[in-house]
This record gives structure tokens, sequence and C-alpha cells, in this order.
């Protein structure tokens, strides 16, 4: 009975974010919320696969639909969109989307910090952008850290194991009278 309420809820939310959006504003900037929105979904729903498949490979559709709601909407629409692919929550994936907003608003804030420089024109829009660049290359490294690190400490030891299977291939053993 808690589920079937609180889906409705979610339901409501969502139908009343839409109703709420004011046609009359869209007219004069139609063009430009389209090629945004398709140029930033196809990349949102390019690196949320590639993510989803590399770090949560035993829920990854789960995760993958949640995080994907939740970046082109908000959390609530990440939960509906988990919601269809898990409906009763087995996988971590909703933990995840509530536990996940803390850092978010911590890594955020510099995005946020910045935005309000990008728009003082074609420079600070640049800079603004070779920033968010450079944040967004920081943040996958620590995102991917231990990813790159297993894979070179996987190196390190075939290439330890191989020079030890060397030394002792070249090794001869000791006559014995």
């Amino acid at each position: 009975m808690m589920n079937r309420i609180g889906g409705f809820a979610f339901d409501i939310m969502i139908v009343s974010g839409i109703a709420a959006i004011q046609l009359p504003l869209l007219k004069d900037y139609w063009a430009v919320i389209l090629i945004l929105a398709a140029l930033g979904g196809l990349v949102t729903f390019l690196y949320l696969y590639f993510v989803s498949k590399t770090l949560f490979k035993e829920y990854r559709y789960e995760q993958f639909f949640g995080m994907f709601g939740m970046l082109t909407g908000t959390a609530s629409t990440g939960m509906i969109l988990l919601r269809e692919i898990d409906g009763t929550y087995r996988s971590p994936a909703s933990e995840n989307l509530v536990y996940q907003n803390v850092p978010a608003i911590i890594f955020g804030l510099p995005m946020m910090l910045i935005a309000s420089y990008a728009c003082r024109g074609l420079t600070q829009c640049l800079v603004c952008l070779a920033i968010a660049a450079a944040y967004c290359i920081v943040l996958n490294l620590v995102l991917f850290r231990s990813k790159i690190f297993k894979r070179k400490r996987a190196e390190q030891i075939s290439d330890t194991t191989q020079a030890e299977a060397t030394e002792n291939q070249t090794e001869r053993p000791k006559d014995s009278d």
C-alpha cells in the first residue's frame, strides 16, 4: 500500500512539473532548446551507459535508468525510471540515488559558482568551458581511480611474474656428486 501511495505521489509530482511549463516562453527559444536537449541527452546517455557498465556490473541497467532519469530531469524522474525496471527496488540502485546527492552537491558547487560568470560574455563563456572540461577530467580520474590503478597494478604483477619465470628458466640446476 505504501509503495502504491509513493508511486502515485511521484506520478503527480512529474505531471505537475510538466504542467507548470509556460509554453509562450518557449516559442522564442525552441530551436536552441531542441538542439541542447538532443545533444545533452545523447552525451548523457553514452556517458552513463559507459559508467554503469564499468562501475555497476551487477545492476548496471537499474543504475543506468536511475541516473539517466535523475540527470536529465529530477531525482523523482530517476526513481520513476528505476521503478519501471526494478519495481520492488531490490537492487542497490535506489539507495545509490539517495546517497549520491550529498557528493553531487559538494562536487557540483564549483560548477554552480562559475555558472553566473559564463553569461557575461564570450570570453567568460570560453573560460568557464575550459574550467568545466578540466574539472570533468579530474572528476573522472577520481571516479575511475580504482580501475586505473588496478589495471596498472595488474600489469606490474604480470611483468613481475614474467620476469620471475624467465629467471627460473635460465637458472640451471646444480649437479650433485
